[in-house]
């Protein structure tokens, strides 16, 4: 489990009396999760081992009480192989379910490489770049307003399968925005009208954001 690092989640004050939505995150305990054969995103869900996700999280549930898992998505994998991707989301969401452990999902990142993630070529490490493998969502090479409906698309296919699942916790839009690039600040405030259309019962947020439009 060397992408899985436990967080702590304290529980959402805006639990009160009368007020009309209320998620209590009191009792989870939770973490990041990538497995281990796979140095991002797209190579996991693109070489997807159930095997080795039902190793993980079987370890996860004995040995760290973990009920919540913090998992990211990426549009290659639903530009290139949506059935394969879509598939593979069940059969995560199935594990999961086996073990007591219910996920929530980060569909963009700014972190780390933004460029040269491709789904059918290996990525290769970068001498002292830390994470250097991890895919930014999307590439610097798909951040054009041209490209902005297949991301909509990205979001609303996903969602829609799910959008009443009580196996999914929530949906995160971006992960990190760096709200001094105008492109990253445009996907974000898109990000939350999208998957509202929809109207999913899971709350919809975004990293590091005291906006009210955080919450669903």
């Amino acid at each position: 489990m060397a992408g899985m690092h436990p967080v702590g989640i304290k529980y959402r004050e805006s639990c009160r009396a009368g007020e009309e939505k209320c998620y209590d995150t009191s009792t989870w305990v939770g973490a990041n999760y990538t497995p281990a054969y796979a140095v991002n995103q797209v190579q996991f869900w693109h070489d997807f081992r159930p095997d080795v996700v039902e190793r993980d999280l079987a370890a996860a549930e004995r040995y760290f009480g973990i009920t919540t898992l913090r998992v990211y998505l990426h549009n290659i994998n639903f530009d290139e192989e949506k059935d394969v991707f879509l598939a593979n989301i069940e059969s995560f969401l199935k594990i999961c379910n086996r073990h007591g452990i219910k996920p929530g999902f980060t569909f963009f990142d700014d972190c780390h490489r933004h460029e040269g993630i491709f789904l059918d070529k290996p990525t290769e490490p970068v001498k002292g770049y830390h994470n250097g493998r991890w895919a930014a969502c999307p590439q610097d090479r798909e951040r054009t307003e041209e490209n902005l409906p297949k991301f909509k698309s990205y979001i609303q296919e996903v969602i829609s399968t799910h959008r009443e699942d009580p196996r999914v916790l929530w949906w995160e839009i971006f992960n990190e925005p760096n709200m001094g690039s105008e492109f990253s600040r445009r996907l974000r405030q898109l990000g939350y009208a999208w998957p509202k259309e929809g109207n999913p019962v899971q709350p919809v947020i975004c990293c590091w954001d005291d906006s009210p439009e955080t919450v669903a």
